[in-house]
């Protein structure tokens, strides 16, 4: 290929406008790929293929490693000692209840469940064990001889260093005996049986029959505990009823003594021996004598007054006049008159007959009249009595009512002494009687428990259980392993394979590009025609694919300028982008510029002189653009170096002399490829991606992290310039092939085809 004029170059960079994508074009960019990049940022979609290559990828140590805990623990459980495991049934009975009432009916479950739970305490609690280490002499044993003693002097050291530095104080010394019933509650456990009130007590202990032994004793420990406990009970409780019985006798004697006394002093009569109702009933008999000569007084009363109004004539009084004896002499007055009337007809006034009855009938009258006045005088004397004798009533009855007032209170104090008296004398009875039952039932309590089943010689071990434990110990390690593969999978965030970039980056994979072999000096120096020195080699494919795929997103498009950018340093980026190049020249016009002003590395790789003008140069134009393109021997590739390094690289990359440059270039060349700086140090990328067509990002398979890339594509996407794809450099697909399970990707994007998602060119124009 041959170099274009220099001077035509000159002209035409004089002559151009800064080439910049429209507002609107950028736009449609953002919006094309936008949606694809906020889906990737999402958390990994589950992916069971890649789960299962993760677990197949790690296989052997998988296995290795379940094959180590497996031999371990077979080992350990060949050379455990075996443990015996013997059981005594204990049945506990019912509960007594005494009370019948609906709270004890609705309550009786959970009182019969806590009096078991009680039970199982009990039976478990380091008394009975006790005696269980007494009854069977078991410091006499070799196993607990040895943990009776007093602990080394490492074991002391140690136990006193953990309580330093935990800041706990030291606990006291145990005796031997509960050194011994600490051990031995490590072998014993009670269990209660569901539904049922039978409670299990096994022990544990490399010897059957002595776990049978211990299992047997504990149960009759447990159950002669029960019944000491009682007999206890029981003497305890009359030692203090008769302890009691001495104080309630003197206090019943002395209330019994201030009831008589007060009596005594007080004159009241026994209430046994005096009437029922005394000062009552005369209360009562005088009332009603009160009431009566109270209404004989008022008659008595209205009597006299009819009299006492007419005193001149009582005798016409109706009340005088009723009276038998005046109209007995008013009959005799009666008679008198009559005969006189009879005498005077018949013998005249003169006659001594009618003298005689006219005397008769006087002494008649005065009879009457005398009679009249003795009736009056009756009635006053009635009045008079009548009057006398209420008021006397009114005076007996006021003295009884008194008398009974204070009868009554003395009656209220003395029953009060009675009533404390009758209460010391009733709990005097009830200690008595609670003394006599106690003494009458001592010796013969009844155990709350009884052995239902003895504990018989186990005849086989409980543990270990080898194939049980070699099972477990097999699908643990292999659980684990597969655990441990996924778990590194899920933590591994450097970009893997082509599924890594698709998935979590959004972006399509222009190609998957394999390591260069870089061995001699000799190779590094024809590392920018290795697309042609190996034109059949899987490095030289993978370009093709790449670049076969950038030219077929742009077929409408006559001059191309393309951004080639990585995220970090190290990601071959520049040999990717001078191969790229390299491959394009065969057949069109090509011109790679390297615009990484900070740290060039173009000019050492292409054995260029150090004095030659470069990027830098021109920008500033202390060079035209003829002076600093150089062609590449064999290749037809055109190159312009980055030239000398600025002080401020972004500056020259932002002034419009960068964006003539770029557009008199594009003029003049079918592809302007522009070699950028590392996204994550500088934004000079995302600066000179502003006059390309699209840009093209490199990652490093196990170099590149997802979070970076994924930051670096929004970065591009985010400034509006079109992402073609991601060149996967570094990607050894056997490896792939052989660890993920990833098919061969090396025809990714076999020439003709176009990448699914990749922007075209053709649109930016």
């Amino acid at each position: 290929m041959q170099v274009t004029d220099r001077r035509t170059i000159a002209r035409a960079s004089e002559r151009a406008e800064p080439a910049r994508i429209d507002a609107p074009v950028r736009v449609r960019a953002i919006e094309a790929q936008m949606p694809a990049l906020e889906a990737s940022e999402g958390p990994p979609r589950a992916d069971l293929r890649g789960l299962w290559r993760a677990v197949t990828r790690h296989k052997w140590a998988i296995l290795g490693f379940a094959a180590a805990v497996t031999l371990v623990a077979t080992v350990a459980v060949s050379r455990a000692t075996p443990i015996y495991r013997a059981t005594a049934v204990v049945l506990v009975e019912a509960q007594e209840r005494r009370s019948v009432s609906i709270d004890s009916v609705y309550s009786g479950v959970s009182n019969e469940r806590e009096h078991l739970q009680t039970q199982v305490e009990l039976a478990a609690s380091r008394e009975v064990l006790r005696r269980v280490v007494r009854t069977m002499r078991l410091a006499e044993r070799p196993e607990f001889a040895a943990s009776g003693s007093s602990p080394g002097p490492l074991r002391a050291a140690v136990g006193a260093l953990a309580r330093a530095l935990s800041g706990r104080d030291a606990p006291a010394p145990q005796s031997p005996e509960d050194r011994i019933v600490d051990l031995l509650r490590q072998g014993v456990a009670v269990v209660p049986v569901k539904f049922s009130r039978l409670l299990e007590i096994t022990f544990d202990s490399p010897d059957p029959t002595f776990a049978a032994a211990v299992a047997n004793e504990v149960a009759r420990a447990y159950i002669r505990a029960d019944v000491e406990a009682r007999m206890q009970i029981t003497e305890s409780t009359a030692a203090v009823i008769r302890e009691r019985l001495g104080a309630l006798k003197a206090r019943v004697d002395e209330a019994e003594q201030a009831v008589q006394a007060y009596r005594e002093r007080e004159g009241l009569l026994d209430s046994k021996s005096a009437p029922n109702g005394l000062a009552p009933r005369q209360l009562e008999d005088l009332t009603l004598r009160l009431t009566d000569a109270r209404y004989k007084r008022i008659i008595a009363e209205q009597a006299w007054e009819q009299v006492r109004r007419q005193a001149d004539e009582p005798e016409t009084l109706p009340l005088v006049q009723r009276d038998p004896e005046v109209q007995r002499a008013r009959q005799r007055e009666d008679d008198a008159r009559r005969r006189l009337a009879e005498v005077m007809q018949q013998y005249g006034s003169d006659h001594p007959t009618y003298k005689a009855a006219a005397v008769e009938l006087a002494r008649a009258v005065e009879t009457v009249r005398r009679e009249s006045r003795s009736v009056v005088e009756g009635l006053r004397r009635d009045w008079s009595t009548a009057t006398a004798t209420e008021k006397a009533l009114e005076a007996s009855l006021a003295q009884v009512r008194q008398t009974a007032q204070g009868t009554s209170r003395k009656e209220i104090a003395l029953q009060e002494l009675e009533r404390e008296a009758a209460a010391n004398r009733q709990v005097y009875q009830v200690f008595l009687s609670r003394l006599k039952e106690t003494s009458a039932t001592a010796g013969g309590e009844q155990p709350t428990a009884r052995i239902a089943q003895p504990a018989s010689v186990p005849g086989a071990p409980v543990s270990p259980r080898k194939p049980q434990t070699i099972a477990i110990a097999l699908l643990a390690s292999l659980a684990l392993g597969v655990v441990a593969a996924l778990l590194g999978r899920r933590l591994d965030t450097l970009l893997r394979t082509v599924a890594d970039v698709e998935s979590r980056l959004g972006q399509p994979v222009l190609a998957a590009v394999p390591p260069l072999a870089l061995r001699t000096r000799a190779d590094a120096a024809h590392a920018a025609d290795a697309v042609l020195r190996h034109p059949g080699s899987p490095f030289a494919e993978a370009i093709g694919t790449a670049s076969t795929g950038l030219m077929l997103s742009a077929m409408d498009v006559a001059h191309k300028v393309i951004a080639v950018a990585s995220s970090l340093p190290g990601e071959g980026k520049s040999l990717i982008a001078l191969n790229l190049a390299t491959f394009q020249a065969q057949d069109q016009r090509v011109l790679l510029i390297e615009a990484d002003l900070r740290q060039p590395r173009l000019r050492s790789v292409l054995g260029l002189e150090a004095d030659r003008p470069g990027l830098s140069e021109v920008i500033v134009g202390a060079a035209t653009p003829g002076q600093a393109i150089v062609p590449v021997a064999g290749t037809g590739l055109d190159v312009i170096v980055a030239g000398r390094v600025p002080r401020h690289p972004i500056h020259l990359l932002r002034s419009p002399g960068f964006a003539r440059l770029i557009a008199s270039l594009r003029e003049q060349y079918d592809v302007v490829i522009i070699d950028t700086p590392p996204l994550q140090r500088v934004s000079d990328a995302l600066v000179a991606g502003q006059h390309a067509h699209g840009c093209v990002l490199v990652a490093a398979v196990g170099l590149t992290p997802i979070a970076v890339a994924r930051a670096s594509v929004r970065r591009i996407v985010s400034a509006g310039i079109p992402l073609f794809g991601v060149v996967l450099n570094h990607y050894d697909p056997q490896r792939a092939r052989a660890h993920f399970g990833e098919d061969d990707v090396q025809g990714l994007q076999p020439y003709g085809d176009v990448p699914d998602r990749a922007p075209s060119m053709a649109t930016s124009a």
